[in-house]
């Protein structure tokens, strides 16, 4: 037991190992934020409900048409082109998650 202890599997009184404990699912789902690589701040999702392409929904109702993402594990990457258009939507997103 010991030996499986220092590689990471783990077991539980009631049977089932677990070989990562980050495949757990946990509490709230959270993603980091990230416009053209850029750390803006983390999404936590709250309700089942929400979903992390929130954040491109709302960058679109305010005006905001030329932009892709892309989900890396629970790194959430907005891409935008134009730098100007870039520092504008990071100051969007910023309060975003700051009010959510």
């Amino acid at each position: 037991m010991d030996e499986r202890w220092r590689q990471g599997m783990f077991f539980y009184p009631f049977g089932a190992y677990i070989n990562n404990i980050y495949d757990i699912k946990q509490e709230h789902d959270s993603y980091r934020v990230f416009v053209n690589g850029d750390y803006v701040g983390d999404k936590v999702l709250i309700s089942e409900a929400e979903d992390v392409k929130d954040v491109e929904r709302f960058l679109h109702d305010r005006g905001f048409t030329n932009i892709s993402s892309q989900i890396e594990g629970n790194m959430y990457n907005i891409i935008v082109t134009d730098e100007e258009a870039a520092e504008e939507i990071k100051r969007n997103v910023d309060v975003y998650l700051k009010n959510r």
